[in-house]
């Protein structure tokens, strides 16, 4: 049987009928285009029709009818993002996207996975094939063990993946170790390699320097895995904060996506401490939480300290600890044996350090930019280049110059003999944050301009930085609300830090001078006075109160009577500041609550963040949580908690319990014994108190 002829009426009538329904279809799609996207004329929508549905393709004029179809019933369909869309419209928001037009792709309707082969339609939109596969989920015919993800179909039914990884109907000759292995890659010959004898290629990473298996290879050379999540991995908004960040879990449920700050990993039970925690890692096999994993992670003899530690790279001298290894690369030094100036990572047969090429290591640890040697720090640069460069961006104005008065603070900063701390600093601090806002303004920065700031340690450390580089002339002319305000906030940072200061005594100097400041030195002394009465200090202070309490004189918990001084005269800052119905509510409920034991999770998730936090974040050591309102009389509720170390003949690095631990709520009282309510834990503690001293330490 012949094939009809081109030109036989038949054939041409169908081709005329087929062009024209085509045109017709092309022509509704490019209406309706302009017509959502006003930046958008008629060629280049027809152009991007042309990409993402190629005319060749059999049925295009079918596909363009379609789409037209979706987007006359669906006309926000091009920024909505739902991927109940033909699978057409995938490719033509890509097209459109790479154009530069604001449009949204769709993505995964489930990990929200943004790709143009979403092949499988739900009724909640289209997945990816990661999704698609998990949502097939069935009881596996081997193990029958149910809700498995099937990875393929047998005679006697679906199979997971794990009865799929032991089917002897996979295993075959190994052509490297002879045995019989499931095959991970094939040689050129056609034979199977297991998983230990398939050696992955290595690369040295251009950033770090390590040699190890590459996560990216590009143009600009190849990534380790640690440089790549850090330096190129693709960053969404985070849907927990908000920031632009690289995102740990996709999006999924009713979960949003969530980055790595607010991803702790998933809720179950840690294998060594029992509890019910966020477990990202995991110890033989089992999930264990952060805790557990840091106290129980197995280490090597680092070949350059001796200390055994967690190994963070090989070098030719061995295993090297993360301490040695950044001191190596931030000291470089003159090689031995080719006398340039290199990172010294390898030895001689006399022990003398040398560089790595110098032994066959192929580690270039020189800058691309300024041909410096060391102190690496991303896409093949080192520190100072990409300080410098932090540097004018943070004090460059719109037009991307720094200007002349602030030239002589770049030079200082772009200087700093360490360039990791001053990178982080330009990176975190808020004192950068606050550089940078009063750079962008077009005025000259003067002590006029600082003066028009609200008080604040950042506002003074500007100052002092302006006045130190020589952008600023000094001024030593101190107000009397600059010097109050100079108390007040080493006041505050006092009571949350009391250890760093001096104790008891540096809170109740600090608290003299700002009662003098604020001409409210009677209030003060009536304030001691009352304490007294109240049977909340001694001659000795107020720890002496708290010995006599439970045994032992947490500073913390000092600070926070003096914190209740301070609130009552408007001398605290609080971090946060609760409602009156918040207030009750905790004053309310938490006598109640206090009679199982607490930790210090529990506290946080009870009453949220505290408006002060007692005695630092190190989770070792005891601390205090207060809670309060803006108003002066309401009292400052307090949780008490407690950790230490645990006691032996040896300094040890672990603590009695992962966590502190409450020991009691306060809250006022006539007495100051009247105001605590302990937990189990927290009474225990007092009874032991009660003993003497030689039947206190066999308790």
């Amino acid at each position: 049987m012949t094939a009809p002829s081109p030109t036989a009426p038949s054939v041409v009538a169908r081709l005329t009928a087929q062009a024209a329904r085509l045109e017709a279809a092309t022509s509704a799609v490019t209406t309706r285009l302009t017509a959502t996207l006003p930046g958008l004329d008629s060629e280049e929508a027809a152009a991007a029709l042309v990409v993402a549905v190629p005319i060749p393709v059999r049925g295009a004029a079918r596909y363009l009818e379609e789409l037209a179809e979706h987007l006359a019933g669906h006309p926000e369909a091009l920024t909505s993002g739902s991927s109940l869309c033909p699978p057409v419209l995938l490719r033509l928001t890509q097209v459109l996207h790479e154009g530069g037009h604001s449009v949204v792709r769709p993505g995964c309707a489930h990990c929200g996975t943004v790709r143009t082969d979403l092949r499988q339609l739900r009724p909640e939109g289209r997945l990816c094939a990661t999704c698609d596969a998990n949502s097939r989920r069935a009881t596996c015919a081997r193990c029958h063990r149910e809700g498995m993800r099937i990875s393929a179909r047998r005679p006697e039914g679906g199979i997971c993946t794990a009865c799929y990884h032991k089917d002897p109907a996979r295993l075959e000759e190994c052509a490297g170790c002879g045995e019989h292995q499931n095959p991970v890659v094939r040689r050129d010959d056609g034979r199977g390699l297991c998983v230990r004898c398939w050696k992955r290629l290595t690369h040295t990473c251009v950033t770090c320097g390590k040699t190890a298996v590459a996560a990216l290879v590009d143009v600009d050379g190849a990534l380790c895995h640690l440089c790549y999540n850090r330096h190129r991995r693709p960053r969404r908004p985070c849907g927990r904060c908000g920031q632009l960040e690289r995102i740990a879990r996709n999006a999924h449920d009713s979960e949003p996506d969530l980055c790595d700050g607010c991803y702790r990993g998933p809720e179950v039970t840690c294998s060594a401490c029992g509890r019910i925690r966020p477990c990202s890692s995991k110890l033989q096999g089992q999930p264990v939480c952060g805790n557990c994993y840091r106290r129980n992670r197995q280490g090597e003899p680092c070949a350059r300290c001796g200390r055994t530690k967690p190994v963070n790279t090989r070098w030719p001298i061995g295993p090297v600890c993360m301490t040695c290894y950044n001191t190596v690369l931030r000291s470089p030094a003159e090689c031995s044996s080719c006398g340039t100036v290199q990172p010294l990572i390898a030895r001689d047969a006399d022990g003398t350090g040398v560089c790595g090429p110098c032994v066959g290591f192929a580690a270039d640890y020189t800058c691309r930019q300024c041909g410096r040697a060391g102190n690496p720090h991303s896409r093949g640069r080192c520190a100072f280049c990409v300080l410098a460069e932090r540097v004018n961006l943070l004090l460059a104005r719109a037009d991307g110059l720094v200007p002349e008065q602030l030239q002589p603070l770049a030079a200082a900063l772009a200087a700093v003999p360490t360039p990791f701390q001053a990178i982080q600093w330009i990176r975190e601090s808020p004192n950068s944050r606050l550089l940078a806002r009063l750079a962008a303004e077009e005025r000259p920065l003067s002590h006029e301009l600082l003066d028009e700031l609200p008080p604040s340690r950042n506002q003074r450390y500007i100052r002092q930085l302006l006045v130190h580089t020589g952008a600023t002339a000094r001024n030593d002319e101190r107000t009397a609300q600059e010097v109050f305000d100079y108390l007040l906030t080493h006041l505050n940072d006092a009571l949350r830090r009391p250890g760093m200061y001096g104790g008891e005594m540096a809170i109740r100097l600090y608290l003299d001078a700002v009662a003098f400041a604020d001409a409210a030195e009677q209030a003060w002394q009536q304030e001691l006075k009352d304490l007294q009465t109240r049977r909340g200090s001694s001659s000795t202070g107020v720890h002496e109160a708290f010995r006599d309490l439970w045994g032992d004189a947490h500073e913390g918990a000092v600070a926070s009577v003096y914190a209740e001084i301070a609130h009552r005269q408007g001398w605290l800052r609080l971090d946060r500041t609760l409602t009156s119905a918040e207030h009750d509510e905790i004053r309310r409920v938490s006598k109640t609550w206090c009679r199982n034991d607490r930790l210090l999770s529990d506290v946080v998730t009870e009453s949220g963040p505290p408006s002060v936090l007692f005695g630092g974040n190190n989770p070792n050591y005891p601390k205090t949580l207060a809670y309060a309102t803006d108003q002066r009389d309401d009292t400052l509720l307090c949780f008490h908690l407690w950790n230490s170390f645990v006691p032996g003949p040896s300094p040890s690095t672990a603590s009695v319990h992962a966590e502190p631990v409450l020991w009691a709520f306060r809250d006022g009282g006539t007495l100051f014994t009247d105001g605590f309510t302990f937990t189990p834990e927290g009474s225990a503690r007092r009874s032991r108190a009660t003993l003497p001293v030689h039947d206190r330490r066999l308790a």
